[in-house]
């Protein structure tokens, strides 16, 4: 009888989580783990084992569409486990989203300085805006103060700004 001195890392860690189903379990989810490794990068990114319990391997998905793309590649996943490691094929994956991540608020962009563009004197949009504001002075109404406050630029003298001719 050879006695053998020296065992693999994967014998000697085999065997120590052989001693309870639950390290049994944990050691084939660290092999099925490492196998998903070696899938396409975007499958990694988009999809992670997450637990194996009596056959069955629970991992989580980026995204719904992601889910049904997974669902559609269990016999390759199952393939791919088996030819990795053998004896750590799922007898079954199921998928589940992964926690959604709340969403970053986006810093608003500053306002930025843009030119009063003024109706030309004696325009048809300035006669009809004159018109209003002329309207709205005989009003004592909440809009017609603030109408008469935004178009007060329009009507002040003062240097020309670059103007548009607006119809």
């Amino acid at each position: 009888m050879t006695r053998k001195f020296f065992t693999t890392i994967d014998e000697t860690l085999g065997s120590f989580f052989s001693g309870s189903e639950e390290l049994r379990e944990l050691w084939q989810l660290v092999r099925i783990r490492n196998a998903w490794e070696q899938l396409p990068e975007i499958i990694q990114k988009n999809s992670s084992p997450i637990q194996f319990s009596e056959g069955i391997l629970i991992c989580t998905a980026s995204s719904t569409v992601w889910v049904q793309e997974l669902t559609l590649k269990k016999p390759q996943l199952k393939a791919h486990i088996g030819s990795v490691f053998p004896e750590s094929v799922p007898r079954e994956i199921r998928f589940r989203l992964t926690e959604r991540q709340p969403k970053r608020v986006r810093p608003e962009a500053e306002p930025q300085d843009q030119p009063l563009l003024r109706p030309r004197i004696g325009s048809p949009a300035w006669l009809t805006l004159k018109e209003i504001r002329e309207h709205a002075q005989e009003l004592d109404l909440p809009w017609s103060q603030w109408f008469l406050r935004v178009t007060e630029p329009f009507f002040q003298d003062g240097p020309p700004h670059k103007s548009t001719e607006t119809h």
